[in-house]
């Protein structure tokens, strides 16, 4: 009896951390204006941990800025050369890149939505099925506008109207 409650504790526990598929067919938005405010808006409402620096959304793609990333390396030797007098001699290398990401709608497979902890999570993919980026959305309504607005510059890429 008390391994099947522990069984169940754990069944709970682990099913209840992982992210569950919600179905949803996207119907793509049918005005590009309302689209690109869609992105934008979605992009932007992130936590601050994952919400770009700035959005640019052209009709090939979507360009994410996410600020600079700086490494520094470093060096440094000292020699005592008498009791009052140490000589040092350091150096150090900084290698600063600006951390960005574009995504192609002429790429792009379907966007899968998925729920986690109450929040609803957009989830980019390429044609291939790779996940390219998790959105997650304030609520079920605008993770599903968020697709529906995707889908309609995918629509366009895959028609050639641009």
């Amino acid at each position: 009896m008390f391994k099947i409650i522990v069984a169940t504790i754990l069944i709970v526990l682990l099913t209840s951390c992982a992210a569950k598929p919600v179905f949803y067919k996207p119907t793509p938005e049918l005005d590009k204006l309302v689209a690109v405010k869609m992105i934008e808006q979605v992009l932007y409402e992130q936590n601050e941990k994952y919400r770009p620096e700035s959005v640019f959304i052209s009709e090939d793609f979507i360009a994410l800025n996410k600020g600079l990333q700086s490494k520094t390396r470093g060096s440094a030797i000292a020699v005592v050369a008498n009791k009052n007098l140490i000589i040092g001699l350091g150096s150090s290398k900084t290698l600063t890149k600006e951390m960005s990401q574009r995504i192609y709608f002429n790429s792009l497979g379907e966007p899968k939505l998925y729920i986690k902890k109450g929040r609803y999570i957009a989830q980019i993919k390429d044609v291939s099925g790779q996940t390219l980026l998790n959105v997650p959305a304030i609520s079920e309504a605008k993770a599903k506008s968020f697709i529906n607005s995707l889908m309609y510059f995918v629509e366009i890429n895959r028609s050639g109207v641009n």
